[in-house]
């Protein structure tokens, strides 16, 4: 496949991912709000046979597969972001790819830091 093509089909999932979402959460949050779900998994309300629950589950996998595309999509683009990076960081000359390569691995390790921080607190207060 042509890294075009590719292109194309990555940025098209992702964009059918993110719909998904946000309809689903549209669904949960207007149509199937708090309190709509039964007890013992009856539901009293739901939507195409699917409760509030399922749609829960829905959106939580569609934000699964729109984290691994838009890594996916990163990877792609990997030398666009170093140099964007680099340009960021207010260089004029032209950097080293060693350098370029460092500002994107800095960025990597920076997200992977915020969302592991984020899901440590989440974690930490559910308990």
């Amino acid at each position: 496949m042509r890294r075009n093509t590719l292109n194309f089909v990555v940025d098209a999932a992702t964009l059918a991912s993110l719909l998904g979402m946000v309809l689903t959460g549209l669904v949960i949050r207007f149509v199937l709000p708090p309190g709509s779900g039964g007890r013992n998994c009856v539901p009293r309300q739901s939507l195409w046979e699917l409760s509030r629950h399922q749609w829960g589950d829905i959106h939580y996998w569609l934000a699964v597969s729109l984290g691994v595309l838009v890594l996916i999509h990163l990877a792609l683009h990997w030398s666009w972001v170093c140099g964007t990076l680099d340009r960021f960081c207010g260089r004029r000359s032209k950097a080293s790819p060693m350098r370029r390569m460092a500002y994107g691995i800095v960025f990597v390790i920076s997200l992977v830091v915020l969302v592991g921080g984020f899901l440590i607190v989440a974690i930490n207060s559910a308990t």
